[in-house]
């Protein structure tokens, strides 16, 4: 499951906020760059496009805050209070346990000493067939 889905530090064409507009400024920008990376033009191109980015992420957000409505959806609300504060809800803990603790636990606890006899447990299905066929039998008179 994990493999199906890319972490976003680990894409390589993917930019937040890039649409068509902005997408046209990179690729003149990237040609620029090859070219001489030093230019004012470049440099000037590479503004422009961190801008048309920021000012996309910036719509993105406004839109995103004005579409929460708290009344209607709360949880949808909350997640997103709760993603913005950074405060992680449980610790995480991770526990050293390696696999012949685990072994030596369950041959530890895993069979009881004493086993239950088979009579004993036939006893008691026995004595209540023999109730059932005695009230069953009353009932007949």
């Amino acid at each position: 499951m994990s493999r199906q889905h890319i972490p976003r530090g680990c894409r390589k064409n993917y930019i937040p906020g890039l649409n068509k507009e902005s997408s046209k400024t990179k690729a003149k920008y990237e040609e620029l760059f090859k070219h001489n990376p030093f230019s004012e033009e470049t440099i000037k191109e590479g503004e422009k496009l961190s801008q048309l980015l920021h000012a996309e992420k910036n719509r993105k957000w406004h839109e995103t805050i004005e579409n929460i409505d708290m009344p209607k959806n709360s949880k949808k609300a909350w997640r997103f209070m709760k993603k913005l504060n950074g405060d992680p809800t449980a610790q995480v803990s991770y526990i050293n346990v390696n696999a012949n603790q685990v072994a030596s636990e369950l041959l530890r606890n895993g069979k009881p000493n004493t086993k239950i006899k088979k009579k004993e447990r036939l006893k008691g299905i026995e004595t209540q067939n023999v109730i059932i066929s005695r009230t069953t039998s009353l009932w007949k008179n």
